[in-house]
C-alpha cells in the first residue's frame, strides 16, 4: 500500500493508495489501482491516466475534495467513484475529461448523509472512431439532510461514424429542502462551427483536435500548481495529436 500524507506528485502502478494529505496531490496512473481518501480537510487530487484500465476511488468526506481525472488511452477504462458526505458542509467537486476510441465505463455514486453537503459532478468526454462510452452519475440526498445541493453536468462530443454513447443522470431525493439539477448534452461537431473554422484554413483533423483540447482544458481550472498546469497542457496537446 502507498500511503500519502504530503503534497506532491506520485507514480502509481497496480497499488492500493491511501491519501491523508491536504492541499494538492497528483497521481500518475500507470496501472490499475484503488484509492482511499479519508481524514482530509481540504484536498485537490489530480488523477492523470495513461495506462490504467481499472480505477476505483472511495472516500468518507468530512471536509472538501476537488477531484480531477484526465484520461487519454487506447485501452478500455473502468472508473468508479463512491463518496459518502458524512459531516455538515462536506463537499465534493469532480471534473472528468476523457478522450477514448475504445470502451469507457464511468460510475459515480455520491451519498449525502449530513445536512448542508454539496456535490458537483462535471463530466466531459470525446468519443473517437467506434468508441463505446457509458456513464452513470447517481446522487442521493438522505432524509433530514437539509440545505444540501447536488449538481450534475455532462457534455459528450462524438466524432466517429459509429459511436455508442450512454449517459444516465440519477437524482434520489428523500428531503424536500434541497437544491438539485442535472444537464446533459451529447452530439457531434456543429456544422456551422466546422465551416467557420474551415474558412480559416483548418482541416477536419485540426478542428477535432482544437475542440478536444477545449474540452480537456476544463480540468486545468482546478490546478493551482503552475508547473503541473504547464506539464498537463503539454500532455493534453501530445495525447490529442496521438489519438485524434
Amino acid at each position: 500500500m502507498l500511503e500519502i500524507t504530503e503534497t506532491g506528485s506520485y507514480q502509481v502502478t497496480n497499488k492500493q493508495v491511501n491519501i491523508m494529505a491536504n492541499k494538492e496531490v497528483v497521481l500518475y496512473l500507470d496501472g490499475n489501482c484503488v484509492i482511499e481518501i479519508n481524514d482530509i480537510v481540504n484536498l485537490k487530487l489530480h488523477l492523470i491516466n495513461s495506462n490504467a484500465k481499472e480505477v476505483t476511488v472511495n472516500s468518507k468526506l468530512t471536509g472538501a475534495l476537488v477531484l480531477t481525472l484526465s484520461s487519454f488511452s487506447n485501452d478500455k477504462l473502468a472508473f468508479s467513484l463512491q463518496v459518502d458526505l458524512i459531516e455538515p458542509k462536506a463537499a465534493i467537486k469532480m471534473i472528468t475529461a476523457t478522450v477514448s476510441n475504445t470502451k469507457s465505463d464511468l460510475s459515480y455514486y455520491i451519498k449525502h448523509q449530513s445536512k448542508e453537503t454539496i456535490s458537483e459532478i462535471n463530466n466531459y468526454g470525446i468519443g473517437l472512431k467506434d468508441s463505446d462510452y457509458n456513464c452513470v452519475i447517481n446522487a442521493k440526498i438522505f432524509n433530514k439532510c437539509k440545505n444540501s445541493e447536488a449538481y450534475q453536468n455532462s457534455r459528450i462530443l462524438t466524432t466517429g461514424s459509429v459511436n455508442r454513447i450512454k449517459v444516465l443522470p440519477i437524482l434520489q431525493m428523500e428531503e424536500n429542502q434541497i437544491k438539485a439539477k442535472h444537464a446533459c448534452s451529447i452530439g457531434k461537431l456543429d456544422k456551422e462551427q466546422q465551416y467557420y473554422l474551415a474558412l480559416r484554413g483548418l482541416n477536419e483533423k485540426d478542428i477535432i483536435q482544437l475542440v478536444a483540447k477545449g474540452y480537456l482544458s476544463n480540468v486545468l481550472k482546478e490546478i493551482d500548481n503552475k508547473e503541473l498546469k504547464e506539464e498537463l497542457v503539454k500532455q493534453i496537446e501530445s495525447q490529442v495529436r496521438n489519438l485524434c
